[in-house]
């Protein structure tokens, strides 16, 4: 006669090769989540850094360089290369006063990046370029000189690539 109650020796194999097979799966899941080394961070990182201080030296160049005639085209390719608080603050500068002051005296302006952009990383979508520039200043009325700056630009990379967020005036010195 036959017993209908399954075999402890049977369950406990399938037991065995289920319990094997999970920590088989188990194991090859751990061993492929490792931690990121340094030097992938590092290599990483550099790739980027030549985008970031292409976009910096965009932007700076587009901030050193401008004719009142032509305010409204460098002004849209500004904010091209800008999102948050620059954004805003370029935004309020250019529709404050500025822009009409700029075109009263027919101001323009040259300028050169002395040294840099110096990139570093905050974070893997956050950026920092430290530039020194000078900056030759002409208006009517007021003649030509020369402003030297040291700029702090932050920049963050967002679904368009990267692009400059905050902007801070660390030295200016006018001659």
């Amino acid at each position: 006669m036959d017993d209908p109650r399954p075999r402890p020796n049977r369950f406990l194999a399938v037991l065995l090769v289920l319990s094997i097979g999970s920590t088989g799966a188990f194991a090859a899941l751990w061993l492929g989540s490792k931690d990121t080394e340094p030097e992938e961070v590092t290599a990483s990182l550099s790739a980027q850094s030549s985008a970031v201080q292409a976009t910096a030296t965009k932007v700076i160049d587009a901030l050193l360089d401008y004719d009142s005639a032509s305010l409204e085209q460098q002004r849209r390719e500004l904010l091209a290369l800008s999102t948050g608080t620059f954004r805003e603050q370029y935004e309020e500068l250019i529709a404050g006063d500025l822009e009409r002051a700029l075109e009263r005296t027919s101001a323009t302006s040259e300028g050169d990046i002395a040294d840099g952009p110096d990139v570093s990383f905050e974070t893997a979508s956050r950026a920092v370029a430290i530039a020194r520039v000078v900056q030759e200043v002409t208006a009517r009325g007021s003649g030509t000189r020369n402003v030297f700056y040291v700029m702090r630009l932050t920049l963050i990379s967002d679904a368009g690539g990267w692009k400059a967020d905050t902007l801070q005036i660390l030295s200016q010195q006018s001659t």
